[in-house]
């Protein structure tokens, strides 16, 4: 109830699986999704080294995280993950893929110690979206 008001007027919330059950009081995140589409028109659950839920038009799609990077610091990774879907969303790109790009880029992040010493250039960023689009999985 407490965050009703903020939600109805977000266009995106982009929570963690924790945030998503503290929030929702769901620890699934399939049910966490569908709370939050209550009051957003795309719902979206990160799933940490896992990757990530949507919920759009009562149907789930998953974007898997990206296996070859390993993970040395997590600090940015959210940041990171936010750079790469707003990427996606000013460049009118489909959800599916505004979330693939979060998590290249909250994926990269983690490979090295700071938040902005690893990184994707736009180039690299595009290359590795056409390589991994296997990633994404509709009707989840």
């Amino acid at each position: 109830e407490y965050f009703r008001d903020k939600l109805e007027i977000a266009d995106f919330y982009l929570p963690n699986r924790k945030e998503a059950t503290i929030i929702t009081g769901k620890a699934d995140p399939k049910e966490a999704c569908q709370v939050l589409s209550e009051y957003l028109d795309i719902a979206v659950v990160k799933l940490d080294k896992d990757g990530c839920l949507i919920y759009k038009g009562g149907k789930f799609t998953f974007v898997g995280s990206i296996d070859e990077f390993v993970r040395v610091d997590s600090t940015g990774a959210g940041d990171a993950f936010f750079a790469g879907f707003m990427y996606g969303i000013i460049k009118g790109e489909p959800i599916e893929k505004c979330v693939l790009y979060g998590n290249l880029t909250g994926g990269k992040c983690v490979t090295a110690v700071g938040c902005t010493t690893a990184y994707l250039t736009e180039q690299e960023l595009l290359s590795m979206a056409e390589k991994y689009k296997d990633k994404i999985v509709y009707d989840y």
